[in-house]
This record gives C-alpha cells, sequence and structure tokens, in this order.
C-alpha cells in the first residue's frame, strides 16, 4: 500500500510552536515570515499567531535584530544598490518601522561606490563581447543597454548607470569618446 506524501498539518498552537522551533534551529525568521510559514505547513490562523506571540515573548523572535541581521549580511555582498536592500527587506518580512533607519543609515556615497564596482564586475564579465563588438556602435549600444539592467536588477537607480559608461572608458573600449 503506498503512503500518502501529503504533509502533516499543524492541529494546535503547541504543534505549531514545537514546529517554530524547529524551524528556529535552521535560520532566524521575522515575525510575518515565521507566521507565513505556520500558515503554509497548514496551522490554523489562531494557533499559529498564538506560537508567535509565544515565540516573540520569550525573545526568539526578534524583529529589531532580525532586520539589523539582515542588513549586515546584505552589507557583506558589496554589488547591491538600495532598491535591493529594500527588496530584501520586503521579501523577508521586516517590518518597515525597523527597515526604514537602515536604509536611511546606508550613505549616497556608499551606494555608489557599489554601483561603481558592479559596474566594474559587468565590464570584467562582458569583455570579450565588448571587444567583439569595438568600433560597432550599435553592438556597443546593445551592452551598455545590457549593463544597465545588471545595475538595476542589483538595486540600482538609473543615476547611478552613468558609472557603467565611465568604467567603459576607463578601460578604453570607448577611446573615440574621450
Amino acid at each position: 500500500m503506498e503512503k500518502s506524501k501529503e504533509a502533516k498539518k499543524l492541529t494546535d498552537a503547541h504543534e505549531a510552536y514545537e514546529y517554530a522551533l524547529k524551524l528556529l534551529n535552521l535560520r532566524d525568521y521575522s515575525e510575518k515570515g515565521m507566521l507565513e510559514r505556520l500558515l503554509h505547513k497548514g496551522a490554523e490562523e489562531n494557533a499559529a499567531k498564538v506560537a508567535v506571540q509565544k515565540l516573540t515573548a520569550v525573545g526568539l523572535i526578534n524583529d529589531e535584530k532580525f532586520a539589523l541581521r539582515v542588513y549586515e549580511g546584505w552589507l557583506a555582498k558589496k554589488t547591491y544598490g538600495r532598491q535591493h536592500l529594500q527588496a530584501e527587506f520586503y521579501k523577508r518580512g521586516v517590518q518597515k518601522i525597523f527597515a526604514e533607519p537602515l536604509v536611511e543609515n546606508f550613505s549616497a556615497e556608499e551606494e555608489t561606490a557599489r554601483a561603481a564596482a558592479a559596474a566594474e564586475i559587468f565590464v570584467k564579465r562582458s569583455e570579450k563581447k565588448i571587444l567583439q563588438a569595438a568600433g560597432d556602435r550599435k553592438k556597443l549600444a546593445k551592452l551598455y543597454a545590457a549593463g544597465g539592467r545588471f545595475l538595476a536588477a542589483r538595486g540600482f537607480a538609473p543615476e547611478h548607470i552613468s558609472l557603467l559608461w565611465e568604467k567603459l572608458r576607463e578601460a578604453d573600449y570607448f577611446a573615440d569618446d574621450k
């Protein structure tokens, strides 16, 4: 007889709490993130809320500390911009009250330096294509557009895309534009 692969549902607050403890052994969660995981596992909404409240009361879930850990992890990436940080906070369920001060703490100078590093990565990854496109303005324009999409996907605002042009000029790919 074939066993059913259907996941066991959490029937009460105690089971939801026990399951949440197992999840917290693997990684940290925000209140919202834990609530979503418990609901996805099949916990009743009230049981999930009780479990999350209990975890918060005993300090196992702390949204402010979680926001700081997300921020520190994001800082280590070095080639992502402010919009990516905001998306990361949203994705991880960080409350705005904790996310906004961290986003504000991230300076424009830091973002510009990160955008330059990301542009440098794009230039290095695309060097062969850039060399093949030398002299062909249409191909170079397509590569520049691809670079713009690369930077935008990493959370940089349009004003940072001009850094890509500077990196290409520094590398002497547009010698006639100097």
